[in-house]
């Protein structure tokens, strides 16, 4: 009787079995290893090819450590916290409009919702997604909150120069020790500044342009709500955050009965 031999090769690192059997290669994904989608690409940013993609609705475990977010019609995101995700499948801008009592998982996570229907239909297949998950929901209630307005102080500032670019796409990012803004709006900026420092930000500048612009302040000093610093930062481009407390609907999360 003649035996086939058989020998077994692990890839390690790469979430693939390899089993030869024979001069047959047969390629099995380790179950342990997370899968990666074709729109989990490009850290810090989202590209139209991550908005065409077939119709699904995912929230999965991210590589990223940079967050980057496009919410319209479709919806994708990635490097996000937990909160960060909930709180886009409710509508919310940032997890700094939302309050939490339920405990949510750490690390970073993406998202995609491109189902037909648009927004309104996206955001609810999210919304059960996050329900499947997490076992969280969420509803608006309004309350008296700390709110940071973005303001003009003084017209035209050199520092903030409006994009004559044709190229499309914008963005607020990191980049040694500052932020850089590219085709950016005002309102752009708010949400930018309200997520590093999670507090909500609104905008109003009533400027209608986008701009390119760098803002010399860390996220650091952001994230430790170092107000005068970065308020030193806007004064370069003619800007200002101003405090106040008012009324505004805001996301309470709870664990789902």
């Amino acid at each position: 009787m003649a035996w086939t031999k058989m020998k077994t090769a692990f890839a390690i690192g790469v979430g693939v079995l390899l089993v030869a059997v024979g001069t047959t290669i047969v390629m099995v994904r380790n179950p342990h290893e997370p899968q990666t989608y074709p729109w989990q690409i490009n850290e810090g940013e989202i590209t139209q090819f991550q908005l065409n993609q077939p119709p699904q609705v995912r929230i999965v475990p991210s590589k990223f450590h940079k967050r980057a977010e496009a919410i319209g019609a479709t919806m994708v995101g990635t490097g996000l916290s937990v909160q960060d995700v909930v709180a886009a499948a409710h509508g919310a801008y940032s997890s700094a409009r939302a309050i939490f009592h339920a405990e949510m998982p750490a690390g970073k996570y993406d998202y995609i919702a491109c189902l037909p229907g648009g927004k309104t239909v996206n955001e609810k297949a999210l919304q059960e997604e996050v329900k499947r998950k997490f076992g969280v929901a969420g509803h608006l209630e309004s309350c008296p909150v700390e709110v940071w307005l973005l303001k003009v102080k003084y017209p035209n500032a050199p520092s903030l120069k409006v994009n004559s670019s044709s190229e499309k796409g914008n963005g607020f990012w990191p980049n040694a020790g500052a932020f850089r803004g590219w085709n950016e709006p005002m309102f752009g900026l708010a949400i930018g500044l309200e997520n590093e420092a999670n507090v909500p930000v609104i905008d109003q500048t009533g400027l209608t342009n986008r701009f390119d612009f760098d803002l010399n302040c860390s996220q650091d000093d952001l994230g430790n709500r170092n107000w005068g610093t970065v308020n030193h930062a806007l004064d370069q481009l003619g800007l200002e955050l101003v405090p106040t407390n008012m009324p505004m609907e805001i996301l309470v999360v709870d664990k789902v009965k």
